[in-house]
């Protein structure tokens, strides 16, 4: 699946521009005339979705969390994803959570849609997903991994609070050193001269 910009012109002679999923040129051309509209031109994008970096698990919990009370609503999938992408401000989360809807619209599964993000999820999460698509049980499965990421995240605040003692304690004894060396060593060994 590629990704593919295009200009289009309507039956109403107005000029639309927009993106596209598609697997080949020919679909896309059938993408975009679906609706009775004229392929003006059309440009394969980069593949963004293999560069994207992993989100942060804030960003990550976040969704989680929106995800699951929206779906615990009753409100399909892909009107979930789409509410969130207006909510969600600019930034990699949202590019992320287009590119989610985009596949969800066309069929795939959010475990699968969410695979195909690159590195933007871990794969706990995406192994979880799919378990809770199977289950039918998504929205409970999404708040279990939201637990999961800020008990995950508050532990790693917990280590880095309790290794600031040491480090500071290492940093004190050397600047003790070294005050030792140059200062009260050269003046202990003159008075001793």
């Amino acid at each position: 699946m590629q990704k593919y910009s295009y200009v289009a012109l309507t039956p109403d002679g107005k000029t639309v521009k927009g993106t596209v999923i598609a697997q080949s040129d020919e679909e896309v051309k059938h993408l975009i005339t679906k609706g009775g509209n004229y392929c003006l031109s059309y440009t394969r994008l980069k593949d963004e979705m293999q560069g994207l970096k992993p989100l942060p698990i804030k960003d990550v919990v976040s969704f989680c969390q929106q995800l699951s009370a929206i779906l615990k609503a009753g409100l399909p999938l892909s009107t979930a994803l789409e509410m969130l992408f207006g909510k969600t401000d600019k930034g990699p989360l949202k590019v992320v959570i287009g590119n989610l809807y985009e596949l969800v619209e066309k069929g795939h599964a959010l475990s699968e849609a969410m695979g195909k993000q690159g590195r933007a999820f871990p794969p706990i999460m995406l192994n979880m997903v799919k378990a809770g698509e199977l289950s039918g049980d998504l929205d409970s499965t999404l708040n279990k991994l939201a637990d999961h990421f800020e008990k995950d995240v508050k532990l790693k605040n917990q280590i880095k609070a309790a290794l600031r003692y040491p480090k500071m304690l290492s940093i004190v004894l050397v600047v003790v050193v070294i005050l030792l060396v140059t200062w009260l060593l050269p003046s202990m060994t003159a008075s001793f001269d």
